[in-house]
């Protein structure tokens, strides 16, 4: 019996795992900064999946925690090498809001983060509170962990508000979220 248990459950998570990266291509198209085409792009968790299974399971496989970018930049991506700037953001309409780049101090003199620094991108704003996690995880990393309360706050907001909970999340309709290249 507890082989067919785990058996469900990876098949569960395995058809989740589908459907997010499904849903991050209706809304990206290709990779949020290459634009690479989607068939050679991952589906990246904003808030990673390890934090999620200990604190929050309903938010792991929400289309508003995933970005869809090639594998060298998801990887480097989840090292906390580079993130969005969380106080350079521009609301260009209720479902997008607009930020750019920034990568880590220590990648300065590297062309090819160079090349991603200070790119700017649009993305929904109901990922808003996923990147600005991320964004006080990088900021934490590599300054000397200056705004650990505020990661504290915004984690328990991640498990408290916008509905993410796993007895009452409801999805969105994803089809107002399509990211528009022209505003860029």
């Amino acid at each position: 019996m507890l082989s067919i248990s785990v058996n469900n459950k990876n098949s569960s998570n395995k058809i989740m795992a589908q459907k997010f990266r499904s849903d991050l291509i209706n809304i990206y198209k290709s990779c949020v900064l290459t634009k690479l085409h989607f068939s050679n792009c991952e589906a990246a968790h904003i808030v990673s999946k390890a934090w999620c299974n200990k604190n929050n399971k309903a938010i792991k496989f929400t289309p508003f925690n995933g970005l869809l970018m090639n594998n060298i930049l998801h990887k480097s991506f989840d090292k906390l090498e580079w993130t969005f700037n969380m106080y350079s953001v521009k609301t260009l309409d209720k479902f997008r809001f607009k930020t750019h780049t920034i990568i880590a101090p220590n990648l300065i003199n590297n062309a090819y983060a160079n090349q991603i620094n200070l790119q700017q991108v649009i993305l929904p704003t109901l990922s808003r509170l996923f990147i600005k996690h991320h964004y006080l995880r990088f900021i934490n990393k590599h300054y000397n962990n200056i705004f650990e309360q505020n990661q504290k706050n915004l984690e328990n907001n991640l498990i408290d508000i916008y509905g993410f909970h796993e007895d009452n999340y409801i999805a969105k309709d994803l089809e107002t979220i399509v990211m528009d290249e022209s505003d860029i």
